[in-house]
């Protein structure tokens, strides 16, 4: 699949699975992307996901302790280590990039 069919097939996932869930999370994430970043990034990347076995992940902004970190990027993410951290709740997801391979 290209870019943009996997795009649609994991917010489509997320679309029709339960609040919280892992792929309710993953499609969330990869809207924020999408906003974040753009298509042509976005798409490339997800691409190079599929085909390493990885996923998407936010790269957070340094935070000055007093207000939260904010998404500055993305990056590839090991599957297991996205796995571990999305079956955690919602809030801990800011963390998927601390996860290193």
């Amino acid at each position: 699949m290209n870019g943009f069919q996997l795009y649609k097939h994991y917010v489509s996932r997320s679309e029709v699975a339960a609040w919280g869930t892992a792929d309710w999370r993953y499609g969330q994430l990869l809207i924020s992307a999408f906003y974040l970043v753009g298509i042509t990034p976005l798409f490339d990347m997800l691409e190079q996901a599929e085909a390493l076995g990885c996923r998407i992940g936010l790269v957070y902004s340094h935070s000055d302790g007093t207000t939260p970190p904010l998404p500055a990027g993305i990056e590839l993410v090991k599957t297991e280590c996205t796995q571990a951290l999305l079956s955690h709740s919602p809030s801990h997801t800011q963390w998927l990039n601390s996860c290193n391979y």
